[in-house]
């Protein structure tokens, strides 16, 4: 038996409203690219926190014996919500914008999203990019 392990691979779930919105809003998209007045611009925010714990060589410790091992080497108290850098750029035609960097606290909300990152740097990302 020719029978092996496969790894599943991720896809979004779409409702059959979205399948079927789909059609509608490539036809409308395309419809509206044909008059050249219209400049895509992309943007993208990404969050990278303050420790190191991405890197997976800094997760454990060598020891030789543990019962020896002081408990701040054992045992790695981290925060609930750790300290975040919110960074932000957009991308069109034109080029790219500088990059909005912002400290990151708590969740960010929709207010916060329109005002800091929508609101300030993409009416700079207009000017720069026109």
């Amino acid at each position: 038996m020719d029978i092996h392990f496969r790894k599943q691979k991720h896809a979004p779930r779409y409702t059959e409203k979205q399948i079927e919105e789909v059609p509608t809003r490539v036809r409308r998209l395309y419809r509206t690219s044909l008059n050249n007045d219209v400049e895509p611009i992309m943007n993208d925010e990404k969050y990278f926190t303050l420790t190191n714990e991405l890197v997976s060589t800094n997760r454990g410790f060598y020891t030789s014996d543990p019962s020896t091992t002081p408990s701040e080497v054992k045992f790695k108290r981290n925060q609930k919500y750790p300290g975040k850098i919110l960074v932000w750029i957009a991308i069109s035609e034109k080029g790219i914008s500088k990059p909005f960097f912002a400290k990151q606290t708590q969740a960010i909300n929709d207010r916060t999203y329109f005002k800091k990152c929508i609101g300030s740097p993409f009416d700079a990302v207009s000017e720069q990019l026109s």
